[in-house]
C-alpha cells in the first residue's frame, strides 16, 4: 500500500537541547531483526514503512469485527472502545519505540463509538484509568467507592468541548511526568541532581528544547511539580 521513496522522515532527528540523561532510546527495537542506527535513513524509512503496514493491517482487522457485529445486528447496542498502550517514537530526536516520557511516546490511540450519541472529535484530555468509570456511566453500572483511580468522561462523549481535567499523570522508571493543555513536565525525583525537564508546547510544539534551566520557567515548574507529588501520591495509594 506505501512507497517507501515517498515515506517522509521526521525533521528534528536530533537530540532536544538540555535533555536529561534519563531520557533515552528504547532498547526494545534491538531485538527485532535488521537493526541499524536510528541515524540511518534508509533503516528509518524500512521502520515506518512497517510500522504504516501494521497500522493498516489493524486497521482492517477492526473494520472485520465492527463488520461482525452489523451482521449480528449488535451494533445499536455495543460500545466499541479502541485503545494503544503507548504511542511510538518513529525517528523523532533518533528516537526509535517507545520507554521515555516524550510526547510521541505517551500520546496514544483512543477511540469511543457510542450507538446512542453524536460521535465527534475532542482536544479534551483523559487518561486510561478513565475508561472504567466511563464504561460503568454509559452502562448503567454502580461505580466501585473509593476503588478506582479515574473519572468518567462521559461528559466529553456528549460534548466534545467539554473537559474533566486539566491534565495527565505519566509514570516510566523513576520518572514522573505531567502534562497539561500547554506544558509536558517531568522530573526524576531519586536520581543524582534530581533532573526536570519542561516542553513548552506553545513554542515548541516538537519538543526540541528542555527549558527547565530558563528563569521565565521557574513558576510553572513549581505548579506542575506540585501534581506530580500528588500523583506520586495517588498512585502510591492505589498499588
Amino acid at each position: 500500500m506505501y512507497d517507501r521513496n515517498t515515506i517522509p522522515v521526521p525533521t528534528n532527528r536530533f537530540r532536544p537541547t538540555d535533555l536529561p540523561d534519563e531520557v533515552q532510546n528504547s532498547g526494545e527495537i534491538n531485538s527485532y531483526a535488521r537493526v541499524k542506527e536510528p541515524t540511518d535513513t534508509e533503516f528509518l524509512k524500512e521502520v515506518r514503512h512497517g510500522y504504516y503496514a501494521c497500522v493498516s493491517y489493524v486497521d482492517a482487522q477492526i473494520g472485520m469485527v465492527l463488520d461482525a457485529l452489523k451482521e449480528l445486528e449488535l451494533d445499536k447496542n455495543t460500545i466499541v472502545v479502541l485503545l494503544g498502550d503507548h504511542g511510538w517514537n518513529l525517528g523523532e530526536h533518533n528516537f526509535i519505540g517507545k520507554h521515555n516520557l516524550m510526547k510521541t511516546s505517551m500520546h496514544v490511540p483512543l477511540v469511543v463509538h457510542v450507538p446512542w450519541l453524536e460521535g465527534g472529535k475532542t482536544l479534551s484530555m483523559v487518561e486510561f484509568v478513565d475508561i472504567y468509570p466511563t464504561l460503568c456511566e454509559l452502562c448503567q453500572l454502580p461505580i466501585p467507592e473509593n476503588q478506582l483511580d479515574g473519572t468518567s468522561f462521559v461528559p466529553i462523549l456528549k460534548n466534545p468541548k467539554a473537559k474533566t481535567k486539566n491534565h495527565v499523570f505519566v509514570q516510566w522508571q523513576g520518572g514522573y511526568s505531567i502534562v497539561d493543555y500547554r506544558y509536558n513536565y517531568a522530573e526524576w525525583p531519586k536520581a543524582k541532581n534530581e533532573p526536570t525537564m519542561i516542553f513548552d508546547h506553545k513554542k515548541d510544539p516538537q519538543e526540541n528544547v528542555n527549558r527547565s534551566k530558563e528563569i521565565r520557567y521557574e513558576f510553572p515548574m513549581r505548579k506542575l511539580s506540585k501534581k506530580v507529588k500528588n500523583g506520586i501520591l495517588r498512585s502510591s495509594r492505589n498499588y
